[in-house]
This record gives C-alpha cells, structure tokens and sequence, in this order.
C-alpha cells in the first residue's frame, strides 16, 4: 500500500538536497519494499525482489548476484535471499556512491513466520556480520569515511506471548514496539535511550525479534531451548493476502519439514 499524498524521507533527502536519480537508492529482498520507500514510482532507484538493476548503474558482480536472486528458492516467492541483496547493495554503494541508502532485509520476518526460532537466532548472528561488513566498508571508502551515519531500525515488532509471537498484525500487543540505533559522527553511545510508546499496535513488516526490548521473543512451548527449536510440523496457516494489496506481506505456503 502506498500513501500517496505523503512523500516519505528518501523523496524528501532527494528533493531539498537536489540530488540525483542514482543518488537516493532503496535495495532489498521483499519487492514490497518499494511501496514503504515512496509515494510514486520512479522517485529515485529502486529495487527489490528479483529484479535486476538498470544496465547504467550496475556491475558484473550485481548481475551474477540478480541471477542468483532468481535460482536460490526462498520461503516467500516474492523475496528473495538476504545475503545476496546485501552484496548487491554493497556494490550499488562502491559503484555509484550514493547519499542516502536503504537496505531492506527480511529474513528474520520470514523465519519467525514460519515458527522457527532457531534459525531467527542464526539469522541474526549473521545479519551482525553483514551489518559490520557495511560499517567497515564505509570507513574504508570515500567519501563515506568519517562522514557517514548508519541507522538500523525494523518497522514493526512481533507478538508478546508464546501464541503470538511468529506474528504482527492489528491487535497484537508487541507489534508496536520498534528500535532505532545509529553510530556516526555527532552521534554520542549514550546507550539505551527513552521509550515512546505508540497508541495502537499496527501492521507492520520487516522484524527484528530481539528489537524492541532487550529480550528475545518466546521461546515456543515444548522447546526446551533455541538450540532444540523444531518446526512445528501440524502447523497451519490462513490463506495468504496479496501483500500489494494489504501492505502486509504474505505468510509462507507451508512450514519447514522435520528433520
């Protein structure tokens, strides 16, 4: 879903610091990334799902990474993998030096909708590697070196208890709740700073289990710890909605296997 009569923070960086096309990008796996980044299509690059980049603005290693993207299955068919779309972001960034970019990951989201705790924790160790990967490539770069602000935040949370916690939706206490950190220069490690809290919980998409408060979500019932998580075989799900329709994004067609 997209509000149109609302630009959002990448239209508006673009247009009061006249930048270019290319300088403003929005690189991710969920291709529904697009309607969260703008208002219009074309506000500035794009890119999502397994789409490929425009020839100009690409490189060698991007186009093996988008042929890639097509071949690796995904729990989701509209989302592709993260590493990949991290890389071709990396790229994109020593490239085209952009101003302002987003990277959109969402593999946490997908795991945890599929109840598999186990690998959200094993995600998130490894999303701490590419976000150090970013830092440090950014420190070695110019102009980016010195000069450059990093923000990681979620755009929604997930559910408090153990029934609820692999979703988000309206009226799930805890989707509400989000993090936001930033390391740059001007930007002083003050810590864990003051809680806002919203009025409503809402719809969102893009979780971080371990966002909103310092602690994870529940373990489910019947697992003894995160390193014994199992699927939940028997689960079952409620027909999928179109995520472009909705603005939420569509659950898993079916839970992994069990061992």
């Amino acid at each position: 879903m997209r509000y149109a009569e609302n630009r959002t923070v990448l239209e508006y960086a673009r247009e009061k610091l006249d930048l270019g096309y290319a300088e403003v990008a929005q690189i991710g796996s969920w291709d529904g990334f697009k309607y969260a980044a703008a208002s219009r299509d074309g506000a500035f690059l794009m890119n999502g799902g397994r789409e490929a980049l425009p020839a100009e603005l690409s490189t060698p290693d991007i186009d093996r990474y988008v042929d890639l993207r097509r071949v690796i299955q995904q729990l989701l068919e509209e989302s592709s993998n993260d590493v990949l779309s991290f890389r071709i972001a990396k790229e994109y960034l020593l490239k085209n030096k952009p101003r302002l970019l987003w990277i959109g990951l969402g593999q946490s989201d997908d795991w945890a909708h599929a109840r598999r705790y186990d690998l959200v924790l094993d995600y998130l160790h490894y999303a701490d590697t590419m976000l150090a990967d970013l830092w440090n490539t950014l420190q070695a770069t110019e102009p980016y070196r010195g000069r450059t602000t990093l923000i990681v935040t979620t755009d929604h949370g997930r559910g408090r208890t153990p029934a609820d916690w692999a979703e988000h939706d309206y009226g799930i206490q805890g989707c509400q709740d989000i993090f936001i950190a930033v390391i740059g220069p001007g930007h002083a490690g003050h810590g864990r700073g003051a809680e806002r809290p919203r009025s409503a919980p809402g719809r969102r998409r893009g979780d971080h289990p371990a966002a909103a408060r310092p602690r994870l979500a529940p373990v489910p019932p019947g697992r003894a710890s995160a390193a014994t998580a199992r699927p939940d075989c028997a689960l079952k799900r409620a027909p999928a909605t179109s995520s472009r329709a909705s603005g939420a994004r569509a659950r898993p067609r079916r839970a992994a296997a069990c061992p």
